[in-house]
């Protein structure tokens, strides 16, 4: 389709175009070390290392997974019906929408996945969700990822989590009243920002394995550029956001988290001071990217949305 084609397009610019200047680099490195003195040559390069770090950064925070088309991705055996939005930056951003058969009966999953891939290295974890939690589920593809358009970064995220919100507003075919905002990692901040932003139209959060900030994610995974702090673009201030929220929240934590400390998820946990219904889950067996892969995790979310559904009763 024109969409599809155009989004891996518009994403593969933004590669090509990192690709290029990395060569760049290498060539201007190349030449300052054989044209200047040590003494010369090693300040320059030094700086314009620091340069092209801050320039790139969103180099080092996102992974996507990018489709040429729609027609190279693997799909879910469910029933699936792709969903396209312009988002108020006129970015075209695609996603799933899994529909249940009952679908008016039950509550609906605005979904937000973890950093690497797309939505369709996940349709293992789509089926497990689909099937254990009996929900609608909208899985999003954010920009920059899958047949998605457009380039990562944290304000874009959060237009499209935002898009997609609006667009699930406007469906007759489920209960519009029982939004539920679900995210992974990096897809936790961006289903926080939504939340903290539309409290009047989801009903609960539910976040797994995500962080207090990225500033603080800095100090874990690139400790050597604590330095860069006042120039990171990206900040994604979990911690903050999530004071403000008072609808119901769930936390999902894997205690093998080997990215994310458990502990600071847990001060993300208390943090929500202003969220009189929460739950921290503790998901003994779970790393970053398996907690789901555990019955125990699915009996929390059941047990969570049925929590929900009494106290709007």
């Amino acid at each position: 389709s024109t969409q599809s084609t155009w989004g891996f397009l518009s994403s593969r610019k933004s590669a090509l175009f990192t690709y290029i200047m990395s060569k760049w680099f290498l060539l201007f490195t190349f030449v300052i070390v054989h044209y200047f003195p040590a003494w010369q040559s090693i300040p320059i390069i030094v700086v314009s290392g620091l340069l092209a770090l801050v320039w790139w950064q969103e180099a080092l925070i996102y992974f996507p997974h990018v489709e040429e088309n729609l027609e190279r991705m693997p799909r879910p055996s469910l029933p699936c019906e792709d969903i396209w939005i312009v988002t108020t930056d006129r970015v075209n951003v695609h996603g799933w929408l899994l529909k249940q058969p009952a679908a008016t009966s039950c509550p609906t999953l605005l979904m937000f996945h973890g950093n690497a891939g797309h939505i369709g290295d996940r349709i293992d974890f789509l089926g497990h969700m689909y099937r254990q939690t009996e929900c609608n589920l909208l899985a999003v593809s954010y920009r920059g990822y899958g047949v998605s358009e457009g380039t990562p970064c944290e304000k874009g995220f959060i237009l499209d989590s935002q898009g997609m919100l609006d667009y699930l507003l406007t469906r007759k075919d489920i209960d519009t009243n029982r939004i539920i905002i679900y995210g992974q990692s990096i897809g936790a901040a961006t289903a926080i920002a939504l939340a903290a932003a539309n409290q009047k139209k989801a009903q609960a959060l539910i976040i797994e394995n995500t962080f207090t900030s990225l500033l603080d994610m800095l100090d874990v995974v690139y400790p050597f550029l604590k330095f860069m702090k006042p120039w990171i673009r990206d900040t994604w201030l979990n911690s903050e956001r999530i004071r403000s929220i008072h609808i119901p929240i769930l936390f999902l934590s894997g205690l093998r988290d080997e990215l994310i400390p458990p502990a600071m998820f847990r001060k993300l946990h208390d943090s929500a001071s202003a969220c009189l219904h929460k739950a921290l889950v503790p998901i003994p067996s779970g790393t970053h990217n398996d907690t789901w892969a555990n019955m125990e995790y699915f009996r929390s979310i059941a047990r969570f949305l049925e929590s929900v559904r009494q106290n709007d009763l």
